[in-house]
C-alpha cells in the first residue's frame, strides 16, 4: 500500500465540488464526497495502473462524477495535487506541478 497524501489545494477543490453538489442535495455532496475517498484508497493500493498525463502526473477518474484525481509519484509516496471537473478545467493541474517540482 501506498500512501497518499493529498495537498491543501487538492483539499479545496474536494471540499468546493462537495458544496456544489450538497446545494442541491446533501446526500449527493456525502457520495461525491465517499467517491473521492474510494479513488484515494484506489490510488494508494495500485497508483501505476492509471495512465500518466503529463510530466509524471496521473489521473484516476471518479467512476460515479465527472471528476479527475491528479497526482505525483514522489519516493514512496502518491501525492494528490488537484481534484478537478474534467469539462471545466481539464488542464487546471498543470499550474500546480511546477509548485510541487519548486516546493
Amino acid at each position: 500500500m501506498t500512501p497518499v497524501v493529498v495537498r491543501r489545494r487538492a483539499e479545496a477543490d474536494i471540499e468546493k465540488a462537495k458544496a456544489w453538489y450538497a446545494r442541491d442535495d446533501p446526500q449527493l455532496g456525502l457520495r461525491f464526497a465517499q467517491e473521492v475517498s474510494r479513488t484515494i484508497d484506489r490510488i494508494g493500493a495500485l497508483p501505476d495502473q492509471f495512465p500518466e498525463v503529463g510530466r509524471g502526473v496521473r489521473r484516476a477518474l471518479l467512476h460515479r462524477f465527472p471528476y479527475a484525481t491528479y497526482f505525483i509519484r514522489r519516493e514512496a509516496l502518491a501525492i494528490v495535487i488537484a481534484v478537478l471537473h474534467q469539462h471545466q478545467r481539464p488542464g487546471g493541474w498543470k499550474p500546480r506541478i511546477k509548485l510541487e517540482e519548486t516546493g
